[in-house]
């Protein structure tokens, strides 16, 4: 995936040739020997410096034109990574209304508005999110898995008929392990869905 390379016009710029390789979970040195219920992921940045500054500040509401920002540049990525197969709907991993209440923000509403925008494809809330979950990020790898299990369903009035042929892509701002996108893919995957995709704007790459 590529790192973060320097910024231009307040946004950073993409550099290739990062880890870990973008598109097929196989290509990943760092995900081939685990399971996903999602089939590729796309993203532009490594997680640190002015790129987790941005990703935190787009998750509220008066931060919304950031959001739309990344999510054109992240719009064009997908196109380029997924263009053999672009996604048919594009979603995003849901955040519990109770949190959006607390930022007063959007979640990842703005970045995946703006994929959707740049890919022509219309943008879609499949998921819910059935509780509030503890922030991934103070949890290790098994605390992360048993707190994002049954966190999300589908939502009502998507019927699993209306799914089985869908390629879906999933937006989230960060991946670390992969196991809060994991479940919201894991709960398409139950509704029949074709193929489920990850699109993220940064990777957090550990040691």
């Amino acid at each position: 995936m590529p790192q973060l390379a320097t910024m231009e016009g307040g946004m950073p710029q993409e550099q290739s040739g990062g880890d870990p390789v973008e598109g097929s979970i196989a290509s990943c040195v760092h995900c081939r020997k685990q399971k996903f219920q999602f089939d590729g992921v796309a993203g532009l940045w490594a997680y640190h410096g002015r790129v987790s500054d941005a990703i935190v500040a787009a998750k509220y509401a008066h931060c919304a034109p950031l959001g739309d920002a990344m999510g054109r540049r992240l719009g064009a990525r997908v196109a380029d990574v997924f263009s053999e197969d672009l996604p048919s709907i594009v979603t995003m991993v849901p955040s519990h209304q109770l949190r959006r209440f607390q930022r007063g923000g959007i979640g990842n509403q703005a970045i995946a508005t703006a994929v959707a925008t740049e890919i022509r494809r219309p943008s879609k809330e499949l998921l819910r999110a059935n509780r509030k979950t503890e922030k991934q990020a103070w949890l290790d790898d098994f605390q992360r898995q048993k707190n994002v299990h049954g966190a999300f369903s589908l939502k009502n009035g998507y019927a699993l008929r209306r799914l089985p042929k869908a390629h879906v892509l999933v937006i989230d701002d960060v991946l670390t392990t992969g196991a809060t996108a994991n479940e919201a893919a894991r709960v398409l995957r139950a509704a029949g869905v074709r193929r489920v995709s990850l699109a993220v704007v940064a990777r957090a790459i550990r040691g």
